[in-house]
């Protein structure tokens, strides 16, 4: 799957503001359990841009720039593939923050949104 191009789109699951569709490549995998779908680490095109609450701001918004994404199917033995779009966890990666290597470094991260994803 590295090298491979995803897009995440939509799936109604609080996407992304200003965004129809993120693309970017898969740059590694990192595998868990042998019942299980992997988790696969994508550059993103350019830096997602997203406006978060809780800032300590007047506004109480920052905006917050993410290089890298991880996907991961929803749905156990249904793993991300060509033939069909599939639903995925995204998890984001700050922009010049480490990418995960392990299944350790993936449990340490939040979902963020649901997505439908295609790979090409």
């Amino acid at each position: 799957m590295m090298g491979r191009r995803v897009t995440l789109s939509d799936e109604g699951e609080g996407w992304f503001t200003g965004y129809a569709d993120v693309s970017g490549t898969i740059e590694s995998v990192v595998e868990s359990s042998h019942d299980d779908n992997p988790y696969y680490v994508v550059r993103f095109d350019t830096p997602l841009e997203v406006q978060e609450s809780g800032a300590p701001t007047p506004s109480g918004f920052i905006r917050r720039r993410y290089s890298h994404s991880v996907v991961h199917g929803r749905c156990r033995g249904v793993d991300i593939n060509a033939d069909a779009p599939v639903s995925v966890h995204v998890l984001l990666v700050p922009l010049r923050s480490a990418v995960p290597k392990n299944k350790a470094d993936v449990a340490g991260m939040t979902t963020r949104v649901w997505a439908g994803c295609v790979v090409t």
